[in-house]
């Protein structure tokens, strides 16, 4: 059967009739990939995947993805293509209709491939550590997308086709280019992890603390220095860091639900909530109203 790490050659692997295939572990194998999938995605081999539901490709040196389409006849729900060489996806990419889990994290991608967009089943897409400048508004096709990782790309503008996906719940944007965020966040009614950590932000939006459902707050690392007095109001608030910004003061409000700030460690002495402040000049407190 199918072991984690298996140290057969690829043509092994496939002849095999005792491993039903579910999951193949097939990264850093640069050698017999040779920059392409064909190795595994030809006719002759779509009876071997019949039952395949998670593929590892991750850094196989691969840049040519052409007959991934064939994967289209198995079940496969999960493809890990990060830490490759890929520039582009081919237009038969977008036939893997069951797929749910795709990583593409650490490759090549300049442009959003068009045709993720007819992935509708598809629950987290992992894209971080590539080249792109912006998402298309067209992103919003993604109705099931749970999960979108956009990390350390160089992104200008917060991706507005998100506001249109209903399920989103974690969205990372961290370590790109963004100046803002939009003013009707708010929108996005099942968000509950925002990450914008690392970016050029000066201010957060006063939509942000009437979002309810929202657990999770990175905005650490930017130029930030005016925030919603009412983010200690989310009721679900799990964690919420501001670190190394240009925030000036701390409202009062904060510190009535908070409890104590402790300079030491630039957080809260809070039990429900982690709050985060260090790496900001923070010499007084401040009272509700005043600037």
């Amino acid at each position: 059967m199918f072991i984690k790490k298996d140290l057969r050659k690829l043509d092994e692997i496939l002849g095999d009739p005792q491993d039903r295939r579910e999951s193949l572990k097939l990264s850093k194998r640069a050698a017999e990939f040779e920059g392409s999938v064909k190795a595994l995605c030809r006719e002759t081999r779509v009876n071997a995947l019949q039952n395949l539901r998670d593929l590892n490709l991750y850094e196989n040196e691969l840049t040519n993805l052409q007959g991934i389409g064939l994967l289209s006849r198995s079940p496969v729900e999960e493809i890990n293509l990060g830490c490759n060489k890929i520039s582009s996806l081919p237009i038969e990419f977008g036939t893997l209709s069951s797929l749910k889990t795709l990583w593409l994290d650490d490759n090549q991608l300049e442009q959003f491939p068009i045709c993720l967009c007819q992935l509708t089943g598809l629950i987290s897409l992992r894209l971080t550590g590539n080249d792109m400048e912006t998402l298309p508004s067209s992103i919003s096709a993604l109705v099931a997308l749970e999960t979108l990782a956009v990390d350390n790309n160089r992104l200008k503008e917060f991706p507005v086709g998100c506001l249109r996906m209903p399920n989103l719940k974690h969205l990372w944007l961290r370590q790109n280019k963004l100046e803002d965020l939009p003013d009707n966040l708010e929108s996005m009614r099942s968000l509950e992890t925002l990450s914008v950590s690392s970016n050029l932000l000066e201010e957060l939006p006063s939509c942000l603390a009437t979002m309810t459902q929202v657990k999770k707050i990175y905005a650490n690392g930017n130029k930030i220095h005016t925030v919603p007095i009412d983010l200690c109001a989310l009721p679900g608030l799990l964690e919420l860091n501001l670190a190394n910004n240009n925030l000036s003061s701390i409202f009062v409000d904060w510190g009535e639900k908070w409890g104590v700030y402790d300079h030491a460690v630039g957080e809260f002495r809070c039990k429900t909530a982690k709050v985060t402040l260090r790496g900001n000049p923070l010499p007084v407190l401040q009272g509700r109203g005043e600037t």
